[in-house]
């Protein structure tokens, strides 16, 4: 038993039967306990991983699948991207299954919470009470976009704000050249929501995006209910303000620049005609003067 549970065999021996048989029984039990120990360990850190574990097998599962049909590498690409966003969303395979059997004020209430953190690192609600920023986080609607798929276009009604909670999107101009590239936690869309102007710009997913979304007449009403959202909304305003006076200064000088430069390259072209006319001149003269 003692070479069995590899425990050792010490300096002390028992030398009676009735010690013999006490100590294959203490033996026993600390080779069971330690057993015990290793094993819940490794179900810990096996049930910590199972959810990308599972995810690993599919995404094995699904490229085979489609190097058997030949799927193109860009489709698989796409598919490939896809899950691993979702993977990254997830805590689990069943979070919606999970949160659908809860009774409706429970889920209500947990789907608050799930966007709260997201919703009080927006500048706009800023200082709301923990109150408030739930009565926000019940007005936000989920909405997803796939990579390529244009979330704004340039022009609409300014009828909704945007929150990035997973994904990221481009900024685009007339010109259909990336202007700026949003992350999760950040957000587009209220300064033509609170102004009730148009897009000024196009806006399209990156990648696969989970975006919430708050609409006109929801954020309307919070602005009324909420003073503390309105002293937001106007120092937003004012660092929108400054944003736009500060690029319309930089335009300024920009052309300011040009035209001094233009006005120096005209100077400088009059100067080489005045030199070049003077130039002939001389020749005009000395032929006069040697035909003389």
């Amino acid at each position: 038993v003692t070479t069995l549970t590899t425990i050792g065999y010490g300096d002390i021996t028992p030398s009676t039967n009735l010690g013999r048989f006490y100590t294959m029984i203490i033996m026993l039990l600390g080779v069971g306990v330690y057993g015990v120990v290793i094993g819940s360990i490794s179900k810990i850190i096996v049930s910590s991983s199972r959810h990308k574990e599972r995810l690993k097998e599919r995404m094995q599962d699904l490229s085979m699948l489609m190097k058997h049909y030949e799927v193109p590498r860009k489709v698989q690409s796409e598919v490939f991207s896809y899950y691993h966003g979702m993977a990254k969303k997830r805590l689990t395979d069943n979070d919606q299954k999970l949160i659908s059997e809860l009774p409706t004020n429970l889920r209500n209430e947990l789907e608050v919470y799930m966007v709260l953190k997201l919703v009080s690192g927006i500048p706009l609600f800023e200082g709301l009470k923990l109150r408030e920023l739930k009565h926000v986080a019940r007005f936000l609607q989920q909405e997803f976009y796939s990579p390529g798929e244009t979330i704004i276009h340039k022009g609409d009604k300014g009828d909704k704000m945007f929150i990035i909670s997973n994904g990221s999107v481009s900024i685009l101009n007339q010109n259909d050249e990336i202007i700026n590239t949003l992350q999760s936690g950040q957000f587009f869309g209220e300064i033509a929501l609170m102004m009730d102007m148009e897009r000024g710009a196009n806006v399209e997913a990156k990648s696969y995006c989970d975006v919430y979304t708050l609409n006109k007449a929801n954020f309307e009403i919070l602005v009324d209910k909420y003073e503390s959202l309105k002293k937001n909304i106007s120092k937003v305003m004012v660092r929108r303000k400054s944003d736009n006076d500060k690029t319309d200064e930089d335009s300024e000088n920009s052309s300011k620049e040009i035209l001094e430069l233009e006005e120096k390259v005209q100077t400088g072209k009059t100067t080489k005609k005045k030199i070049t006319s003077s130039k002939k001149t001389t020749k005009k003269k000395t032929s006069t003067k040697k035909a003389a």
